[in-house]
């Protein structure tokens, strides 16, 4: 008994997943923790911190073994004689052999590797930062598939709407042919309207599972998804005055602008550390060389001599990045500064829009509907009545997209501003 209360638990869970429509907030939350290839950027984050260890360890100790066998020893290899002491010229006997046991470490100078771990480190704030704006780049993408799905969705209930209008008439028209209240003429104007919206809804119905199944990748959902069409997240107030003040906010917080400003600090840290590299890296060490039974130690010292290489191109080629990422901070800073005004203009006129065909939405569904009844009554022809729905369905489709054109204004308006993060 248990057991089938928890299967039924558990199918009603799943079911209650199926049939969740989500909001916009919804699926950028569900792009972050699901989206395959974000998944996969993640991991960029783990490479950088191997670096960082990497950078971290000293040079491995080195060591150094060699026997050298006196010729007669070496051809003469005879174990030792216990009985007459004579060990003839065995290699094993110290004083036909010299060993050389040297172990030695290269010893960073000159801040090399003060300056490698610098550097790892910046390098690790960077693709923090990069990963942050593929982070921006997803869930700006994942917001605009949503407003997608959400106006095909739209669309098609409007066809929905203009089918059953069109349906209805033309069983009325059936009727009416029949009785021969209408001509023939008009009953097919009737059928053919009919027609034009089964192909429109076929194409709509399409249109409609194809962003669904995108979106659903985007947001990485293992189950078919539907969207709330009633969704108040993007319903939000922007004023052209504010443009100053967003500006600020996006050179302060726009994953790509820190990423440059970081990829400066990773130039310099670069430069300093190639510059230190022209330094020669010495090799020191001890040395333990018995002779013939004789024991000798000593010291072991290399260092290059700095002729002909002093790492001169590593150090111009690192002056050379540090001058291509301080001129790309400006260009930066130029494009946010556009993109910005370029997006508050598009929201404020896709908001005039939208109030304009509010208007026109709200009077079109009280023409259509005194016109039908008109047409019914035998008061107007039918192709008034025709050219009414045409209106009423073009008002439909002209509102929606209205909203469409908002929604997608105030989305690009967050993604230049570095706000969709935020949502």
């Amino acid at each position: 008994m248990k057991l089938l209360i928890l299967i039924l638990f558990s199918i009603s869970l799943l079911a209650e997943e199926i049939n969740k429509s989500i909001t916009l907030r919804d699926s950028l939350e569900l792009a972050r923790k699901n989206n395959p290839f974000y998944i996969a950027e993640q991991y960029n984050l783990a490479i950088a911190k191997g670096d960082v260890t990497t950078a971290k360890l000293l040079p491995n100790p080195i060591l150094n073994n060699q026997i050298i066998v006196k010729q007669d020893g070496f051809n003469t290899f005879n174990p030792i004689d216990p009985i007459n002491k004579n060990p003839g010229g065995s290699a094993w006997l110290a004083r036909n052999r010299q060993d050389w046991l040297q172990i030695t470490m290269k010893i960073p100078v000159a801040g090399q590797r003060k300056y490698s771990i610098e550097l790892a480190v910046k390098k690790l704030q960077l693709s923090q930062q990069n990963l942050a704006e593929f982070e921006r780049n997803l869930l700006y993408i994942v917001a605009n598939k949503w407003i997608d799905v959400w106006f095909t969705s739209e669309k098609l209930n409007i066809i929905k709407r203009s089918k059953q209008y069109s349906d209805e008439l033309l069983k009325i028209n059936e009727i009416r042919l029949r009785n021969q209240v209408i001509t023939q003429a008009e009953f097919l104007r009737t059928q053919n309207v009919v027609d034009q919206y089964d192909a429109n809804l076929a194409v709509a119905e399409q249109a409609y599972k194809n962003e669904t199944r995108n979106l659903q990748f985007l947001s990485g959902a293992q189950n078919p998804i539907r969207i709330a069409l009633e969704d108040n997240t993007l319903v939000y107030d922007v004023t052209p005055e504010d443009s100053k003040s967003l500006l600020k906010y996006a050179i302060e917080n726009r994953a790509d602008i820190i990423a440059n400003k970081i990829s400066q600090e990773a130039a310099q840290v670069n430069v300093n550390l190639q510059e230190a590299n022209a330094y020669p890296q010495p090799e020191v060490g001890f040395i333990y060389n018995p002779q013939n039974s004789q024991p000798y130690a000593g010291t072991y010292i290399t260092i290059p001599i700095p002729i002909n290489n002093r790492n001169q191109g590593e150090i111009q080629q690192s002056r050379a990045e540090l001058g291509q990422v301080k001129s790309i901070q400006t260009a930066l800073e130029q494009k946010t500064q556009s993109e910005i005004l370029n997006a508050l203009g598009e929201y404020e006129v896709a908001k005039i829009n939208f109030e304009k065909f509010k208007k026109i939405f709200q009077t079109s569904e009280k023409v259509l509907e005194t016109v039908r009844y008109s047409y019914l009554k035998g008061g107007t022809t039918i192709i008034d009545y025709l050219d009414a729905q045409r209106s009423w369905f073009n008002s439909q489709i002209l509102y929606y997209e209205s909203i469409f054109n908002f929604r997608k204004s105030f989305v690009q308006l967050q993604y230049v501003t570095g706000k969709i993060q935020k949502l």
